[in-house]
This record gives structure tokens, C-alpha cells and sequence, in this order.
């Protein structure tokens, strides 16, 4: 009798764990199958008083797009079935070779850019990138040297390339 009871015992709790395993998937949140980008761009104001900004980035279907940035925070959103393969967001800041009056009490000016990218597919669920990669101040009496000297500035370039593997 003393053999067969830790038999039946190990019998019953091998009973327990086959029926514990249902099909019974209630209470488990299903991700969407869906990719949704959102990209950011936040630039000083001194930066778009001399120099035009462009923006270039990859929608969901991989196409590229060229914008020109005209305010100080620009956005785009996109969302749709399948799978996100890659993104790309790039900005480039271009000199307008204009040098408009600046007021007396003015020393110092900012110039940068900040970026957010942002994607979501179901197998990477929510990954996040944010960055500020340009930031650089300049005298008020420097500044049409540094202009001059940097009449194209490369703010960013940000890629990402086979996303459904970042986290396997």
C-alpha cells in the first residue's frame, strides 16, 4: 500500500495539469494586427528664421515622403494593417542666406532639433526613440559666420531596418 499511494498521488496531480491546459484563452489580450508610426520634430525658433527645414521619413507601406517644416513642432501619423519592416525620419536644415535685424538685448541664440519616432506592430508591440541630436548656441555677433559656414545642416538621420527581429 505504501508504493501505490505516491502513484496515485503523482497520477492525480499529472490529472490536474493536463486539464489546467485548455483551449480557454479568455482574460489574454489579442495585440492588433496593425503597424502605426508617429514621428516628431520640435525645432527652435532661430533654427527656422535662417535656415528651411525638410523632413524626410517612411510611412507604414514603406513609401518616402519630403516635407518642409514650417513651424516649430511638426507631426505625422500613420496606421494600417501588416507589418512595419523599417522607418526612416531625416531632417536637413538648408540656409536661406537672409540675416533679418535682431534686437539689441539679444546675446545668444539656440539653434535645435528634437525627434520622436515612434512604431507599433504586433510582434514589436510599442518601441519608442527620442533624441535631441543638434543643439549648438551662437553669439548674436557670430551669427552670420555660422551660418555661412554651415549653410547645410544634417539635424538628424534616423534609421531602423528589420524591426520584426528587435525583439527575437
Amino acid at each position: 500500500m505504501k508504493r501505490i499511494y505516491p502513484l496515485f498521488l503523482t497520477a492525480i496531480v499529472m490529472l490536474c495539469t493536463i486539464l489546467a491546459c485548455g483551449d480557454d484563452d479568455d482574460g489574454v489580450m489579442e495585440r492588433p494586427d496593425n503597424t502605426s508610426v508617429y514621428y516628431q520634430l520640435t525645432l527652435s525658433d532661430w533654427l527656422l528664421i535662417y535656415y528651411d527645414v525638410e523632413v524626410t521619413y517612411q510611412d507604414v507601406h514603406g513609401v518616402e515622403h519630403t516635407e518642409r517644416v514650417d513651424n516649430l513642432n511638426w507631426q505625422f501619423k500613420d496606421k494600417d494593417q501588416g507589418e512595419l519592416k523599417n522607418f526612416y525620419l531625416k531632417a536637413v536644415a538648408t540656409s536661406r542666406g537672409q540675416f533679418p535685424t535682431l534686437s539689441d538685448s539679444l546675446k545668444t541664440m539656440v539653434f535645435s532639433c528634437d525627434y520622436r519616432a515612434e512604431y507599433y506592430s504586433k510582434k514589436t508591440s510599442a518601441k519608442s526613440i527620442h533624441q535631441t541630436p543638434y543643439r549648438t548656441t551662437v553669439k548674436k555677433e557670430n551669427i552670420e559666420t555660422f551660418v555661412n559656414s554651415n549653410p547645410t545642416i544634417k539635424l538628424f538621420e534616423c534609421t531602423y531596418k528589420n524591426l520584426s527581429t528587435l525583439d527575437e
